[in-house]
């Protein structure tokens, strides 16, 4: 992607740099049409994109951050609020020990409610996508971390079921369609140093319309979200 100036109310502005949501000035991302909101229809065109860098809360530990696009976040309203937007960044993140041994994983949802889960409080699965029993869970091959994407929001969790949130609408997990990200997996680098061709991570504007608030405002590119290095 070629960062380029645009003039704007007399302002150089850069597409490699941060677009401050609440102000006018910036780059976003606007889909052609809305047949671009049901994705990539072949599987083989879906990708996890990875970062690896020191823990940010274990000290010796490394943290592997695995994001995942979404093409539209299908929320529901709240208090006639509507929270629906275009693009949707969601993220693990699952630090290791200096031996690569599981420690815990964090599983992002929405802005801060995410929570970080033991390998006792977390499925897993092997390189086919058989989801372990509590005893093989980080025996052979049962390595894998299995995240399950809230319906409409996209919210992660390690778990099947309903998860309560205060005031907002709950969100549902279910064992439905599986996508196996084994063999789809792409390290993305840094900004300063992309990786294996993927120059987006460079781009600081939002990857979405901009909508009436904040909440219905496409987000952050992953490396311009305040996850990237904290979680």
């Amino acid at each position: 992607m070629k960062c380029d100036l645009t003039q704007h109310n007399s302002d150089n502005i850069r597409s490699d740099q941060e677009r401050d949501t609440y102000h006018d000035e910036g780059f976003f991302l606007q889909p052609p049409d809305e047949t671009t909101h049901l994705g990539a229809s072949s599987s083989s065109n879906w990708k996890i994109y990875a970062n690896i860098q020191k823990s940010t809360t274990l000290s010796g530990r490394y943290d592997l951050q695995y994001w995942f696009f979404y093409p539209y976040n299908d929320s529901s309203s709240v208090a006639g609020v509507d929270l629906n937007h275009e693009g949707d960044w969601e993220h693990i993140t699952v630090t290791l020990d200096s031996a690569a041994t599981f420690q815990n994983a964090y599983y992002a949802a929405h802005d801060n409610e995410g929570l970080r889960y033991t390998s006792s409080q977390s499925s897993f699965a092997d390189s086919t996508g058989v989801i372990a029993t509590n005893a093989q869970k980080l025996t052979g091959g049962f390595t894998h971390p299995v995240v399950y994407s809230a319906i409409g929001t996209h919210a992660s969790y390690p778990t099947v079921g309903t998860h309560s949130r205060t005031g907002l609408p709950d969100d549902t997990t279910s064992a439905g369609t599986a996508w196996n990200t084994m063999n789809s997996v792409v390290n993305v680098g840094e900004i300063s140093y992309p990786l294996n061709g993927q120059t987006f991570i460079k781009y600081g504007g939002l990857w979405g319309e901009i909508g009436q608030t904040t909440e219905s405002t496409g987000p952050d590119g992953p490396a311009f979200h305040g996850a990237w290095t904290t979680y």
